[in-house]
């Protein structure tokens, strides 16, 4: 425990020092410097243009419209529940920090709001004219469409869509070539859901972290065996409807219509996907865990439900290029788990 408790110190005073080497006061107008990070969240708040006059929210520590040869990774960060964007941008920035690699890494957290959100220290006093925003906290975790603004709506799937393409511009970002795509607690169900339905860009080589979600996507009717060990066929009732997206396969939104089932399974066994994990966020009464009957059909807890998850991925859609990743003494933290020196190698040694 000592020992632990040093080396925390160590790395939260490294950290300190770094932050301090870069808030010289120049970057007080870092948005503006090619080659400085933005690390502050609330110098780091833009609205990213998606279209047709929409526009999203995110914290990003590079603009977008600026040349910038140094940037040779990107990190896509989501949310969770809570929809503390500010939050999990600060908490990716520490651990880039802690890589020592923040420099060539470009940063991005989407803010998925919803129409009920005010001012909650996220960085946007109001919504301007063009604000996506999504009725209810479930539909941007599913890929659903927004509310309607400027006559339009979008899944908030297709906004990771458009900021991949974007990435992807040589024009702005000549020398990046790998992107990480990351989501804890809901925003890991987000990115799972995502990576299987993903018709976005792929000039970037990209990596997906799917991390402590409450739920995964199961892609037919077999499910962990309720009475001992393996898989066994759950069939939807009235009250529990197990196959039912975004459990399973049935009844999926437009954005996950754009392609076969087949399809997507396929892809998805081939991309480049891990299954990140605290090794103590095993609470069955976890006050965020989902505790609903299709839920529970996965599982007891987020660590049950990712070894079910593996474990089924193994057995029906093998071979893959998926794996597990069990992170020792984080129970369900995000910024735990980033700060984590196994987090940190999945998300940028790779």
């Amino acid at each position: 425990m000592r020992k632990r408790t040093i080396q925390h110190l160590i790395s939260k005073f490294l950290v300190m020092v770094a932050i301090g080497m870069i808030l010289t006061p120049d970057v007080a107008e870092s948005q503006g410097q090619g080659s400085k990070p933005c690390i502050l969240p609330e110098r780091c708040f833009v609205r990213m243009d998606v279209g047709a006059g929409l526009k999203l929210p995110v914290y990003t520590s590079h603009p977008f419209d600026r040349t910038n040869s140094h940037i040779r990774r990107a990190v896509i960060v989501v949310h969770g529940s809570s929809r503390n964007a500010y939050g999990y941008f600060k908490s990716m920035v520490r651990s880039a920090i802690m890589e020592r690699q923040l420099d060539e890494t470009l940063i991005v957290t989407p803010w998925f709001s919803i129409k009920s959100d005010t001012d909650r220290g996220h960085g946007m006093d109001a919504r301007e004219p063009g604000d996506l925003y999504w009725r209810r906290s479930s539909h941007w975790k599913k890929g659903h469409r927004s509310a309607r603004v400027n006559f339009q709506r979008i899944s908030s799937f297709e906004i990771i869509d458009s900021l991949r393409t974007r990435l992807a511009s040589k024009n702005i970002f000549p020398n990046l070539a790998k992107l990480t795509i990351i989501g804890f607690s809901a925003g890991g169900q987000f990115v799972q859901r995502y990576a299987v339905g993903s018709i976005g860009a792929q000039e970037l080589s990209t990596r997906f972290v799917v991390s402590s979600p409450s739920s995964y996507m199961y892609f037919d009717r077999y499910r962990p065996a309720q009475m001992g060990t393996g898989f066994e066929v759950r069939l939807d009732t009235s009250d529990c409807r197990v196959n039912r997206y975004k459990y399973g396969s049935e009844g999926l939104n437009s954005y996950m219509n754009n392609r076969s089932l087949s399809s997507m399974v396929k892809s998805y066994r081939y991309l480049d996907l891990v299954y990140l994990i605290g090794a103590d966020d095993n609470d069955p009464e976890h006050g965020g865990l989902d505790t609903s009957c299709p839920a529970l059909a996965q599982g007891a807890n987020r660590v049950a439900r990712a070894l079910n998850f593996k474990a089924y991925m193994d057995r029906f859609h093998a071979p893959h290029n998926h794996r597990i990743v069990v992170v020792p003494d984080v129970a369900h933290s995000s910024a735990k788990m980033f700060r984590s020196s196994l987090g940190r190698e999945v998300v940028f040694n790779w």
